[in-house]
């Protein structure tokens, strides 16, 4: 492919769009939201309080909207965004520094991977109606959160990654290197957080939301720029 040309064009219009779409429209963590729900009228109260059980999600998938923002369904959607917008970087880096776009590409393919596995929203959907399935599929439930929590760590891990790739590479400008470093080290705090302030820790990636937001629009107002352009020098990937 090559970055100098029109055909690398509709890779970066992809990459900015899907960028935005992320930002806009499947935000992850949406579940972070679902409490306000409640007052709508689509979950209850008592569902909302309930420890998750079959009955738990037979209720909360009266609504499937509701049961799908509930069970962050939405999050792989989100990834899978993410990972578009960063094709056309990733190349960037991988024509100026091989080693480093491959290990960029397996990052957030890993975590992209991961956070399939850890989501267990389809089974729960598909199996809503019998409810032995639904226990046996809630006793992965442990396993599954162990999967989420890798695959959040190879998320924020490959954005701080690239975030100092591409300073060095002198991929985008300062401002999104900025973003970029307060976007992942927020986020990555999200772990150590867990030994000094236990179940609150969720407030670390509550905090990097609004940067995170920041970062991508600039990532993708970037992208579209360079499409304009299509000189892609090393010397131009600057704001």
């Amino acid at each position: 492919m090559d970055i100098h040309g029109k055909k690398f064009k509709p890779v970066l219009m992809a990459g900015a769009i899907a960028g935005i779409i992320a930002v806009f429209v499947f935000r992850r963590n949406l579940a972070a939201e679902a409490s306000m729900l409640g007052y709508f009228g689509y979950i209850s109260k008592e569902v909302l309080n309930a420890p998750v059980s079959a009955t738990v999600v037979t209720d909360l998938f009266s609504n499937p909207l509701a049961g799908f923002i509930y069970f962050d369904f939405f999050d792989i959607i989100n990834v899978a965004l993410i990972t578009i917008m960063f094709i056309p970087v990733l190349y960037f880096c991988y024509k100026h520094d091989k080693r480093a776009g491959i290990t960029g590409a397996l990052l957030i393919a890993g975590c992209f991977c991961f956070y399939i596995a850890s989501n267990q929203t389809l089974a729960l959907f598909f199996g809503r109606e019998n409810i032995d399935q639904l226990n046996l599929i809630l006793l992965r439930s442990d396993f599954c959160f162990i999967l989420g929590e890798i695959s959040v760590l190879l998320l924020y891990s490959f954005g701080l990654f690239i975030t100092i790739i591409m300073r060095r590479l002198n991929i985008f400008s300062g401002y999104t290197f900025a973003f970029g470093l307060l976007t992942n080290i927020t986020g990555l705090l999200y772990f150590p957080a867990g030994l000094v302030i236990g179940e609150l820790r969720y407030l670390a990636i509550v905090f990097a939301a609004p940067f995170t937001v920041i970062w991508h629009l600039n990532i993708a107002a970037n992208l579209l720029k360079y499409r304009k352009t299509a000189r892609l020098s090393a010397q131009e990937l600057s704001l």
